[in-house]
């Protein structure tokens, strides 16, 4: 079981809504609240790459949350006023938590 003194940075957990425009197409419109659970941030890392001859900045981090939350690969996590797209959810069920793998990816170019 997780302790809950090692879950000690607050984030946000997202999920997109969607409306249809004037097309029929869907299209994302915002973002509403899933859960504001605690977490420990088990790994930070980050590198640059050249996506499309322009230099992007990429942050992976994982999360160590509580087990039990709604949470898909469709959602997003909010951490100290940045968003990162979850990209992998790891269960350790008789531990009671999740690992969820997530990258923020911002344009270093600044455009």
């Amino acid at each position: 079981m997780v302790s809950s003194g090692r879950l000690d940075q607050p984030i946000r957990i997202e999920r997109a809504t969607r409306t249809r425009n004037a097309y029929g197409e869907f299209a994302v419109t915002g973002w509403a609240l899933v859960a504001e659970p605690f977490a420990k941030v088990v790994t930070a890392l980050g590198r640059e790459i050249v996506a499309g001859a322009r230099d992007v900045e990429t942050n992976t981090v994982a999360f160590l949350v509580r087990d039990g939350l709604d949470v898909t690969t469709a959602d997003r996590i909010i951490w100290e006023a940045r968003a990162f797209d979850i990209i992998a959810i790891n269960p350790a069920p008789r531990r009671g938590e999740v690992t969820i793998e997530a990258r923020q990816v911002n344009d270093a170019s600044g455009e």
